[in-house]
């Protein structure tokens, strides 16, 4: 066996004398391991590769360890063999053992994308073990836990642009109690969801401190990521549910859920039992009387906290499961002001797709208008806000449009301004059991519906489009408002059979108030634009009217 050692030995001294100093350096680490010349070995290794750089690496440890570290120099354990200038062999002094090897990145493992979550990383020493794991995602925060293990982990501090590439996003605590004692006393910090350690101990402790978050918070919530505003009027019993589901979620400080009564006369039991509930995620608000939909819309986004909120009618449920996936996509995406959240069901929701950005404009304006259903879109809060969105649909309330779908009014006015994401998979909401159909609503008659078009392309002209794009758009309604009279006259035949004699005469109608609402675009197009518009709206007469 020490001839095996003594072969390195020599073959280590003639890499050394030619000036391949890796190979000499694991030459002289193989011999070491076969227990021959230790002392030799080890005085070289140090008066020639570790001694020279000391000064280097002592100014490295002290740029690098920031306010992260106050472990002393004196008591790092490993020492670093450099044989270029990223790869360095390990050496740990308290057992006399040579530990591998360690080659420092190029570049910073961190990218702009950078994701929700964050990671807890406790007991372990070895960054090699440790790395793997920060560059599965850019997480939000790593924290790193270091008890007994701090003068080994800490040595890797020593070596040059360490905290560059590695540490920006880190987070050291010097103890377990520590750590708990930070995220007891500081609640607006996100508890990590992944934890890297040897035992289950502190998946236990953060889900102590998860607990405690939720029911006994004294704090005010100040770092609210997503609030999920649910505005309900008399039902209360759906409305329970909804909430109930939500609060199964792992979050806490990451999301609140405000309850808006619009002063519900039924139910009242279960909105009371929503009010009482020991949940400090849950807020609950009433209205002392039915404020009509848009104002308790309204009153729901001015009361929500969060970064983003996300709108969800009291019928449906979450997917608490999905969560994780979403409030990644709203961070990953702040320049969009709209996201539109998936949900499947069997008459709200379109089929989900891939995800894809409108950017802001006509394309944007076209799919944030016709998102009719309200469950699941999210909003940039702070977008709104900059532009007091919700005090102009206050100042529009007689506006139609802005009164029965004040979300869409929303869409529209972001997306002129800011893109907007569909989401796709996987989806965020389950669709409730709707009402029992009672016939046509009022807002479902052809004078609402011309209504409805009518006012939307008030408020574009009132936002500044004008020419070839407002047509485009103004013909685009035309189209909605017969496609909704088609789809009327189908399941509700027997309302327009009181005053048409046939399908027909209903799309005659319809396309003479059409023709007429043209005068609205008079100051606003070329007269060539508008004579384009009747040949068009005559198209999509044709359209429906051929339909069987």
């Amino acid at each position: 066996m020490n001839e095996i050692g003594d072969a390195y030995y020599q073959a280590a001294i003639a890499y050394f004398e030619s000036q391949q100093y890796e190979k000499a350096v694991e030459s002289f680490i193989k011999a070491y391991a076969y227990g021959v010349y230790r002392k030799e070995i080890l005085d070289h290794l140090y008066a020639c590769f570790i001694m020279p750089n000391e000064t280097e690496f002592r100014k490295n440890y002290e740029e690098n360890r920031k306010n992260l570290l106050t472990v002393p120099y004196e008591e790092l354990e490993i020492d670093f063999i450099p044989v270029s200038d990223s790869k360095y062999y390990l050496f740990h002094r308290p057992s006399e053992e040579f530990i591998g090897f360690f080659q420092l990145d190029d570049t910073s493992i961190m990218s702009e994308e950078i994701d929700f979550e964050s990671i807890l990383i406790a007991d372990y020493w070895d960054f090699r073990q440790i790395l793997p794991f920060m560059k599965e995602r850019t997480w939000d925060t790593v924290y790193i836990i270091l008890n007994e293990q701090a003068p080994r982990l800490a040595s890797f501090f020593k070596l040059p642009r360490f905290y560059e590439l590695y540490m920006k996003n880190a987070v050291i605590f010097d103890k377990t109690e520590t750590m708990k004692l930070f995220f007891e006393e500081y609640s607006d910090f996100y508890l990590p969801k992944k934890v890297l350690a040897p035992d289950e101990q502190y998946d236990y402790i953060l889900n102590h401190i998860h607990r405690k978050r939720i029911k006994y918070s004294l704090q005010k919530r100040e770092n609210v990521f997503l609030s999920i505003l649910i505005p309900s009027y008399n039902r209360g019993g759906k409305a329970l549910s909804a909430v109930e589901e939500i609060c199964r979620s792992n979050y806490d400080s990451e999301i609140e859920i405000i309850i808006s009564d619009n002063g519900s006369e039924l139910y009242k039991e279960e909105y009371q039992t929503i009010q009482q509930m020991r949940d400090t995620r849950v807020r609950y608000q009433r209205n002392h009387c039915n404020r009509g939909f848009l104002e308790n819309v309204i009153r729901a986004l001015e009361a929500a906290k969060g970064k983003y909120a996300v709108l969800s009618s009291d019928e449906d449920m979450m997917l608490v499961k999905n969560l994780p996936h979403y409030l990644n996509i709203f961070k990953k995406n702040q320049e969009c002001g709209v996201f539109f959240t998936g949900g499947i069901g069997m008459n709200n929701f379109a089929p989900l797709e891939k995800e894809n950005v409108q950017y802001h404009g006509f394309k944007a304006i076209l799919a944030g208008i016709n998102q009719n259903y309200m469950t699941g879109i999210g909003y940039n809060m702070e977008m709104i806000r900059r532009r007091a969105l919700l005090e102009y649909m206050r100042q529009h309330a007689l506006n139609i449009m802005v009164d029965f779908y004040p979300h869409c009014i929303l869409n529209f006015k972001l997306a002129l301004v800011s893109d907007l994401l569909e989401c796709g998979q996987p989806p965020l909401w389950l669709e409730g059991e709707g009402e029992k159909d009672e016939g046509l609503k009022p807002y479902m008659t052809l004078d609402s519906r011309e209504r409805q078009y009518v006012d939307t392309v008030k408020l574009y002209i009132e936002s500044g489009i004008t020419g070839s794009m407002l047509c485009i758009l103004y013909i685009e309604r035309c189209w909605k408002f017969f496609h909704l009279l088609d789809l009327a006259l189908i399941y509700y035949p027997g309302y327009f059979n009181e005053n048409y004699a046939a399908k027909e005469e209903v799309l005659e109608d319809a396309k003479r108030r059409v023709e007429k609402n043209i005068d609205l675009l008079e100051r606003y197009t070329t007269s060539e634009e508008r004579e384009d518009l009747q040949r068009k709206i005559n198209e999509v007469f044709l359209e429906f009217r051929e339909k069987k």
